[in-house]
């Protein structure tokens, strides 16, 4: 089975892409602003995908009106009661694969059992976070690795980990992960590839 490297909005991401070796088969999966948007290894590599997030009707969080350039597949998540048919069609104009998170039961009940999705408390999933469970699901006997995810993102000016996230819930929810599945490997910074 092919790994999954997902790298987080996180721009320390840059430093880590050219210490991996990737095999042809292996999927890069961005999400939202692409940090890698100049970096050949990965604009060169055939097996991507970028994510993006809706949770209302015409809103598409961080469009990169460049995305054509990627050459990815595109992934809508949608984490909102809009169906896609009450998707307004000018607020994309490529083609995507709309992924309806908000009626998948296996996604919600994880996020709920996690203390994710509380009102009034700042505790809405981050997009990397769907995506880790989305890919979990739909390839159980892949490996992942979470590139970036550190929920640190005090150095970048957009300011990508916001107000409505909660950091230290997500880096405990990853931790927990890390030892309960053994097809994660999570990689925070370059000293990983240093032994």
């Amino acid at each position: 089975m092919h790994k999954i490297y997902l790298f987080a909005n996180n721009p320390d991401v840059k430093k880590i892409i050219n210490l991996i070796e990737f095999d042809e088969n292996d999927l890069i999966v961005t999400f939202n602003i692409c940090y890698l948007n100049n970096i050949d290894k990965f604009l060169n590599h055939k097996n991507k995908i970028h994510v993006f997030r809706k949770e209302n009707n015409n809103k598409l969080f961080f469009y990169d009106k460049h995305i054509e350039k990627y050459n990815s597949k595109i992934l809508i998540f949608n984490t909102s009661k809009y169906r896609k048919d009450e998707f307004k069609k000018n607020v994309v104009n490529f083609p995507y694969e709309y992924v309806n998170l908000h009626d998948n039961k296996i996604i919600y009940n994880e996020l709920k059992k996690n203390n994710f999705l509380i009102k009034k408390v700042n505790s809405s999933p981050t997009t990397g976070l769907y995506g880790y469970l989305y890919f979990k699901n739909k390839y159980p006997e892949s490996t992942i690795y979470l590139i970036g995810f550190t929920s640190d993102y005090s150095n970048d000016i957009n300011k990508t980990f916001g107000s409505s996230h909660n950091a230290i819930l997500e880096q405990t929810y990853y931790n927990n992960e890390l030892i309960k599945n053994k097809n994660l490997i999570k990689i925070d910074n370059e000293m990983f590839f240093i032994k």
